[in-house]
């Protein structure tokens, strides 16, 4: 289970072409597998809504959260310009679509009869939860290690965050781990796009910011005139080479290094699975000894 070589192989295995997986916006046979996959949990019966409470009560925690922090510090619009507040609005928006999505599928689950072998398109709903979970996971993690070591270093805090600083610098990426724990939802390192996506769009919009003077309601210690403040001090386009260094750090090393645990955790959850889904199967195969860790990660696509 913990072999580095399986692991290597399977991370190799993200880079190719793969006909036997679930596709996000093209048709195929294997997304018809969507209820088990998005609506199932290793923890519970596969028939069971034990999932779909669990993402009811995740969700209506991330929708009190956000209401709660839009309420409290809106400050005519400016919530809107920090990362942090968007992220906890893509997280928000992922526990709701995958709360519909696994309530969706219970009626499915519980049909009777062979599954269809068409190809087929996910459901809106499936595509838009899964593109979603591309982004909240990584960029919840982001938002975590970038307050926690340049905005408000850890190890010499500024400031000791009220809760809802807590909530959304850590606690709402713990939530989403629970999430990501109880279901069978799929990790698939070429859908970086969207979080490449999001955090390119981000610096961009910093950049715009500085540049139409937008400022800061609060102002900051650095500039005496508040419309002169960058959203983040540690992101000052005013000073633009220290921000071009960071923005180029974040792009081309923070950013993989945010993926990379998120399909390290799925795959491992997955093998562990499938493992013992087939433990039994391995025991009566005509070879006569059980299917090796490695036969199991080699077939892992098929399932997913």
């Amino acid at each position: 289970m913990c072999n580095p070589c399986i692991t290597l192989k399977a991370f190799a295995r993200e880079f190719k072409t793969h006909n036997d997986r679930l596709r996000m916006f093209a048709a195929a046979k294997t997304n018809s597998k969507w209820p088990y996959v998005f609506g199932t949990s290793p923890w519970f019966p596969e028939t069971s809504s034990t999932l779909a409470i669990c993402r009811t009560v995740l969700a209506a925690i991330q929708v009190v959260h956000l209401v709660w922090n839009f309420s409290m510090h809106f400050e005519g619009g400016f919530w809107f310009i920090y990362l942090t507040h968007l992220t906890q609005t893509i997280v928000t928006a992922y526990s709701v679509f995958a709360c519909l999505t696994a309530w969706r599928a219970l009626p499915k689950l519980r049909e009777k009869g062979p599954s269809k072998s068409e190809e087929t398109r996910l459901p809106w709903f499936v595509s838009t939860s899964w593109a979603l979970f591309h982004v909240a996971m990584p960029a919840a993690l982001l938002v975590v290690v970038l307050y926690w070591t340049l905005d408000n270093p850890v190890w010499n805090l500024k400031f000791v965050p009220a809760y809802m600083g807590f909530y959304v610098h850590g606690i709402i990426f713990v939530l989403l781990l629970v999430d990501l724990f109880l279901g069978r939802n799929v990790f698939y390192l070429k859908h970086v796009v969207f979080f490449f996506a999001y955090v390119l769009s981000y610096l961009i919009w910093s950049i715009v910011h500085g540049a139409l003077d937008i400022g800061k309601y609060d102002g900051c210690d650095a500039y005496p005139d508040k419309e002169d403040c960058p959203i983040y001090g540690v992101l000052d386009w005013n000073k633009p080479k220290a921000a071009g260094i960071l923005s180029v750090i974040i792009i081309f090393f923070v950013v993989p290094l945010c993926q990379y645990p998120l399909w390290w955790c799925v795959f491992k959850r997955r093998l562990a699975d499938f493992v013992a889904h087939h433990e039994d199967e391995s025991k009566d195969e005509s070879r006569g000894t059980s299917a090796s860790a490695a036969d199991k990660d080699a077939e892992l696509d098929v399932v997913a």
